[in-house]
């Protein structure tokens, strides 16, 4: 038996490892979330809050997701173009390293804003 804070009393070990609407209330530290924020929160200056470091964390993996994803298609276009068109491999590389490094910015930026307007309050 264990003690459930969604329930305020002793639950089963089985019933809890089963039982997915209390979202883990007994565990706030096991989350990714709050491992990925105390992470980050070693790494950023004393002053910072848990908010913003929440929000550092999402935008890089956003901004991780996303430019690993153009990498992806960048590296695709790459083997597909130097294996169908015999063009210099060297030039090919570099004009496709300096659309990703260039849409790397873009993404970035993108990143950025959809965080914000993610956590915005609502209008209205």
């Amino acid at each position: 038996m264990a003690s459930c804070p969604a329930y305020a009393g002793p639950i089963c070990s089985l019933c809890c490892s089963l039982d997915a609407r209390c979202h883990d209330l007994c565990k706030p530290h096991a989350r990714i979330q709050a491992q990925v924020s105390e992470a980050l929160g070693k790494l950023v200056p004393g002053r910072s809050t848990p908010g913003s470091i929440r929000s550092l964390g999402i935008i890089s993996a956003c901004f991780a997701v996303s430019a690993g994803l153009v990498g992806l298609t960048l590296g695709l276009i790459y083997l597909q173009t130097s294996a169908t068109i015999h063009v210099d491999d060297l030039q090919l590389s570099n004009v496709l390293w300096k659309v990703f490094f260039a849409l790397t910015i873009i993404i970035g930026v993108v990143a950025w804003l959809f965080v914000l307007a993610q956590q915005s309050p609502p209008r209205g």
